[in-house]
């Protein structure tokens, strides 16, 4: 089978090349594991990123994570009694539904909420135990009470003609709720973005496709058990130490490709010191346990799937994946870009989500 043709754009030229030539060899289990040995490299190291590697700029933390003017909050209840914040701005023909990701909250969309809200209207949302939601246990896995929680936000709000956009751990509830909630997705839903997303906490290899099963369980064990140990050590009374220390510092780092800088790192750093450690515990354990690839087929959204060059959180194979597994999926790579691409390149993924939605117009 002949490879997909992969768009990829520096954020102002775009060109068109194959995946299969230099692509990450980092997966979720291996870029983990290279982020906690990393952490305990020290000071030193710490400093030469940080000196070295992060130019600095004009923009302070603060104001990358500010409010977007002239928002309005509100919450919906899901069937738990969870309170769900969001902000609402804009008017327009669709509506964007923003969704974060792991340790973070709804400020890390407030630049491109900003700029999205000048002609459409958009909803950044608080996921359950973040931001200004409700902290609450959950009996099942978070992506699927996350995908619940859209449902409800959709329902509740009478959200159409949604443009749903999910960033990590956000994109995996998205995803979750492609599969899980058809009638709603069919009716409410027009389109899908997912930045930085995984289809599935299994290895894949270069080409985005799955491991045998054997080298697949012994990963997804070696997954289980780090996650396991990472979450029993986000406890209370010494996270936010932990998170302010050389190791926080260079997990923070680790987001950005080659256009983060002092701002955009504390930013990303601020976000996670921001999220209760119950909450952060939680998603870690359940993200080990995701996976959704094999009903992916059943998704007729049309989406755009955006992974930046460097990101060796998610690495391309996993969009190539999401790619080659959707019925109507197109895949845009960001030249020298991390995890972290609104924060990295906010204007030219605004640019990006417009076209695409453009695009979904030309095509009803």
């Amino acid at each position: 089978m002949r490879r997909p043709l992969v768009r990829k754009s520096t954020g102002t030229d775009d060109k068109i090349d194959k995946p299969g030539g230099r692509t990450c060899r980092f997966g979720v289990i291996p870029a983990a594991a290279a982020i906690a040995s990393g952490a305990a490299i020290g000071w030193h190291l710490e400093r030469l990123m940080m000196d070295r590697l992060v130019p600095p700029d004009g923009i302070s933390p603060g104001a990358l994570l500010e409010p977007v003017e002239d928002g309005t909050t509100g919450y919906v209840t899901a069937g738990d009694g969870c309170r769900i914040a969001y902000v609402e701005s804009g008017q327009g023909p669709a509506t964007f539904v923003l969704l974060h990701g792991f340790a973070a909250d709804r400020s890390v969309w407030g630049r491109i909420q900003e700029r999205l809200s000048d002609d459409h209207r958009v909803v950044a949302v608080d996921s359950r135990g973040h931001g200004a939601s409700d902290v609450r246990a959950v009996d099942r896995p978070v992506a699927e009470t996350h995908a619940q929680d859209i449902a409800v936000l959709l329902e509740g709000l009478g959200l159409d003609d949604v443009i749903l956009v999910g960033h990590a751990l956000g994109g995996m509830s998205a995803l979750q709720f492609l599969v899980d909630h058809p009638e709603i997705r069919d009716r409410r839903v027009k389109g899908c973005v997912l930045l930085g997303t995984v289809p599935s906490t299994v290895e894949l290899d270069r080409n985005g496709r799955r491991l045998d099963a054997e080298e697949t369980a012994r990963r997804r064990r070696l997954w289980e058990a780090f996650t396991s140990t990472l979450a029993r050590s986000i406890e209370p009374g010494t996270y936010l130490k932990r998170a302010r220390s050389d190791a926080g510092l260079l997990f923070a780092r680790s987001l950005f490709g080659r256009k983060g800088n002092r701002s955009t790192v504390a930013a990303a750093l601020e976000l996670a010191i921001r999220t209760p450690p119950v909450t952060m515990a939680g998603d870690l354990r359940a993200i080990s346990g995701y996976d959704v690839l094999d009903g992916l087929d059943t998704v007729p959204t049309q989406c755009l799937v955006l992974v930046g060059e460097r990101d060796i959180v998610t690495p391309i194979p996993y969009s190539i994946a999401l790619e080659r597994q959707m019925r109507d999926a197109r895949l845009h790579t960001v030249l020298g870009a991390g995890h972290m691409l609104m924060f990295e390149e906010p204007d030219l993924t605004v640019r990006l989500f417009r076209e695409f939605t453009r695009s979904l117009v030309r095509s009803a």
